[in-house]
């Protein structure tokens, strides 16, 4: 959630700090910050430059300040704005990498893959960076069962045949199952299972086949008798009257 968004930019702001000695600011600066960010937020750049001019740029927390409306420019879409903060406030290249790697993975974990596409454009991620951030959101949205965004994800970045069947895509594959079985969400369902090619011993685990039975009765109780015939059929269950 957004929460967890936020929580996230500000973690990667504190970690910036480490083996940095942490600056005490005089109330006077405390002020010029929380002006500079209201400021920045509301797109009041004049009142924002006349700050940055009075403090000079490269003072610590006109720095902290712009990352900050950076990030959440970034994760709040308003990528043309976070783009003219960065050069307005000449943010470091390594802390813009870091920044766009994380509103990456945070878009591509929603599914918003043409946005991430732009801000790894707009930003010239590294290759590095951009597999890491893919990879991750790939795995994000496979472990909620979202199998259609995560092969578009799979072909945008031409992830590997290797990282594919890696052990801990095949972990969320499984996982990834159970969610849309329980969902009684057949057609992903299935799809993950061949897509992935989940071996019978995946298939008959107690966990599975608990999610197996919970989407067969979610289905019945629906009324959708030919969904729970294609759950019953496709994953081999004995049933007992």
């Amino acid at each position: 959630g957004k929460a967890k968004d936020y929580a996230e930019a500000e973690n990667l702001i504190e970690s910036e700090k480490t083996n940095k000695k942490e600056t005490i600011l005089t109330p006077e600066q405390q002020a010029a910050k929380k002006r500079l960010i209201n400021y920045l937020s509301h797109g009041d750049i004049n009142s924002a430059l006349r700050i940055k001019d009075k403090f000079s740029s490269s003072e610590e927390f006109v720095q902290q300040a712009a990352k900050e409306v950076f990030i959440n420019c970034l994760l709040e879409r308003y990528i043309d704005y976070a783009f003219r903060i960065k050069d307005m406030f000449s943010l470091s290249e390594e802390f813009v990498q870091q920044a766009v790697k994380k509103g990456l993975i945070n878009r591509l974990s929603h599914g918003d893959i043409n946005y991430a596409l732009k801000i790894k454009d707009m930003f010239s991620l590294s290759e590095k960076f951009a597999q890491q951030a893919a990879k991750e959101g790939f795995i994000n949205l496979l472990l909620k069962g979202y199998i259609d965004s995560a092969l578009k994800i799979k072909d945008m970045f031409s992830l590997s045949e290797e990282f594919v069947q890696s052990p801990e895509v095949q972990q969320a594959a499984k996982e990834g199952l159970i969610n849309r079985l329980s969902h009684g969400d057949i057609d992903s369902a299935l799809k993950i299972k061949d897509m992935f090619s989940l071996s019978e011993e995946v298939i008959q685990s107690p966990e599975v086949q608990q999610a197996v039975k919970k989407g067969l009765i979610n289905r019945l109780s629906h009324g959708d008798i030919d969904s729970a015939i294609r759950i019953k059929d496709s994953f081999n269950i004995k049933l007992s009257l």
